[in-house]
């Protein structure tokens, strides 16, 4: 059994959701003890608790210790056969982090992965909004052969969720690497000004357009819509996203807040955007430590340049190297890290 310290690195629920992920990947059992112990409110939380439970349905694996509070779990995993699960978030959870723990060991399934995700929010503080997964993340993970989508039948949004998603994940035979050396020059920019319909006569959605623009004022190759949706709460949020002649895929998100004017998420989305276009990385913040697992899987030799070494990405690569034996480099390169990895595939 593999024992991790579940306050080592970031000491967050990532940690938690990744170490099941890579137990039921690998079929090697686990312990996981001192959970979010650095964290004002230590111990699982719901959100966490559901993401477990549905890796433990996912690998038919026996889960123990998955109560509100656990400072420690004990989960040994079977064989991940796929199919159709049902998943209950009763919080404003994040439907897009719970599906990214999923993801993983759903790659080496017997058929495909169907998640039906009813609660949660699809944009929550302190994750990323689904939006952002969709035209990002996945077509980031498209160039490594992996095939993933969401479904969105009713948004959920901070702080009271109520969404209602689904989440679908085939399996890959192969995991192709991901080579991403040079930055290139940003062509376009397309975002979504997203609102529940309730915020339609506050023009919600269009303030946050006019909040981004008070930052970036580019206006050739910028597309950016208002988005109004049926929602289970009231909530908005905006996602944007620059494609470069690379084929590099940055952005910047941020989710409305009910004290707060409707521009700051504009605003706030825009410092994220820019601050990841002026750094000249292949890859942002967010997606770097995304893209950690799936580089230790994939069948060659990995490389990207990310803005910073960050807790979460160092944490990524420690329980990447713990459980699958993949060794990752990093070196200094400007203002950057330049991360490489051979993959599990490759040996």
């Amino acid at each position: 059994m593999i024992v991790i310290p579940g306050e080592y690195g970031s000491g967050s629920g990532t940690i938690v959701r990744l170490a099941t992920a890579f137990s039921a990947l690998t079929g090697k059992p686990i312990k996981i003890t001192d959970i979010r112990a650095k964290r004002p409110n230590p111990g699982l939380r719901h959100q966490h608790i559901e993401a477990l439970r549905a890796i433990a349905k996912l690998s038919g694996g026996k889960l123990k210790g998955d109560e509100v509070g656990s400072k420690e779990i004990e989960f040994t995993p079977k064989k991940v056969k796929g199919g159709t699960i049902d998943v209950a978030i009763e919080t404003a959870g994040s439907i897009g982090l719970l599906a990214y723990a999923v993801m993983i060991p759903a790659l080496c399934a017997s058929g495909k992965t169907i998640l039906r995700i009813k609660g949660g929010s699809t944009a929550s503080l302190w994750a990323p909004p689904v939006y952002y997964m969709e035209n990002v993340l996945f077509p980031t993970l498209a160039k490594m052969g992996i095939d993933a989508k969401f479904t969105i039948n009713m948004h959920g949004f901070f702080p009271k969720g109520g969404a209602d998603v689904v989440f679908e994940i085939s399996p890959a035979k192969k995991v192709a690497p991901i080579v991403m050396k040079e930055a290139g020059d940003v062509e376009t920019i397309t975002g979504l000004s997203i609102a529940s319909n309730d915020l339609k006569s506050r023009n919600v959605a269009e303030r946050q357009i006019a909040g981004y623009r008070r930052i970036i004022r580019k206006e050739k190759g910028v597309d950016i819509k208002p988005l109004y949706v049926n929602a289970a709460s009231t909530g908005s949020a905006f996602v944007v996203w620059a494609k470069t002649t690379t084929g590099c895929i940055l952005s910047g998100d941020h989710v409305g807040e009910e004290k707060k004017p409707a521009e700051v998420a504009g605003e706030e989305a825009a410092f994220k955007l820019k601050e990841e276009m002026d750094y000249k990385s292949t890859v942002g913040f967010q997606l770097a430590d995304q893209l950690i697992p799936f580089m230790a899987l994939a069948s060659g030799k990995s490389e990207i340049l990310v803005p910073e070494l960050t807790d979460h990405v160092k944490t990524n690569i420690w329980l990447c190297e713990k459980f699958l034996g993949s060794k990752f480099v990093t070196k200094e390169n400007g203002e950057n890290f330049r991360v490489s990895c051979s993959g599990r595939a490759s040996k």
